[in-house]
């Protein structure tokens, strides 16, 4: 049997657990202001991070599209690298632009 809670000396019996009582916060109220600022930045911070993630993905995605679509007009002959490399310059410069006025206006 248990001898105290929390604790089994006998090994067929099954563990107990010990309870916990919720404690109000040692915390002082300027503390618990500043970590609830604290967590209400870092939750608006990666909001951030993330939309601007999704905004990058989706910019290379249409980037490869474009890519995809533009290769359907092209002959196969050996300017189809020229002209890759031209337009892959040209929808680059493109995504960088539309990023970075993502960034700008958040």
């Amino acid at each position: 049997m248990a001898s105290e809670e929390g604790t089994n000396t006998d090994p067929e019996e099954k563990p107990t657990r010990k309870r916990f009582e919720l404690e109000p916060s040692s915390l002082d109220e300027m503390t618990h202001a500043e970590a609830r600022m604290l967590y209400a930045e870092s939750t608006e911070t990666l909001r951030f991070i993330k939309g601007h993630q999704w905004k990058t993905v989706g910019a290379t995605l249409m980037t490869y599209l474009g890519l995809i679509f533009i290769a359907g007009f092209v002959d196969g002959a050996h300017a189809l690298a020229n002209k890759f490399m031209v337009i892959s310059v040209f929808l680059g410069a493109v995504v960088v632009h539309l990023a970075l006025n993502a960034i700008t206006t958040g």
